[in-house]
């Protein structure tokens, strides 16, 4: 039998998409020179693709990144040209037309009716603070899944960093985290 960790983001039920956050993505872009509706392709892209810097950076500062790096005391110059590398491996590998499209395929979606095939025990990791994934949700989904007798554990990280902070705070969770990779037989991956 085959082991391995396995990381996801996101839920079984899409609650949070809607149609006016998908025209919330696609505000930034619908004013800009050549959009033409997401076919843009063969048109000059430059004032598109400073547009997706900008939400880029945008999402990156939403999700606490930015908090962490001024909690590391650098200067306000610094925080933007680290926050700018972060933001460019990024905006060079997608598209704002894509996603966009990929946000409409999540309208209404669910995963909720194959819940109960997962066989893998589950450990969540969610910050309190966490503007984008939230914690009560994250709640009630453990809760669900126990009730399916699904292997399951919610970590409740307290950190100040919102959704980036299971990624710089992770050391308040390690002594779980190595449990679960312990009891689950994980240790030779």
């Amino acid at each position: 039998m085959m082991k391995s960790i396995v990381t996801v983001a996101g839920s079984f039920d899409r609650w949070d998409v809607s149609k006016e956050k998908i025209e919330l993505i696609e505000e930034p872009f619908s004013n800009c020179k050549n959009w033409n509706n997401g076919h843009y392709y063969s048109l000059d892209s430059s004032e598109i693709d400073q547009a997706l810097i900008d939400y880029r950076i945008n999402v990156l500062n939403f999700y606490g990144f930015k908090d962490y790096l001024l909690s590391l005391d650098y200067s306000s110059e610094l925080v933007n040209i680290k926050v700018k590398e972060a933001e460019q491996g990024w905006s060079e590998h997608f598209d704002p037309n894509s996603l966009i499209i990929l946000r409409r395929a999540n309208l209404d979606s669910s995963a909720s009716k194959k819940v109960s095939k997962i066989k893998v025990p589950i450990l969540k990791i969610l910050a309190k603070s966490d503007k984008v994934t939230n914690i009560t949700n994250g709640r009630s989904t453990i809760k669900h899944l126990k009730s399916l007798n699904i292997d399951c554990n919610l970590i409740e990280l307290d950190t100040p960093f919102g959704h980036y902070g299971p990624m710089v705070d992770s050391d308040e969770c390690s002594n779980e985290l190595n449990s679960f990779i312990e009891n689950n037989n994980l240790v030779d991956l």
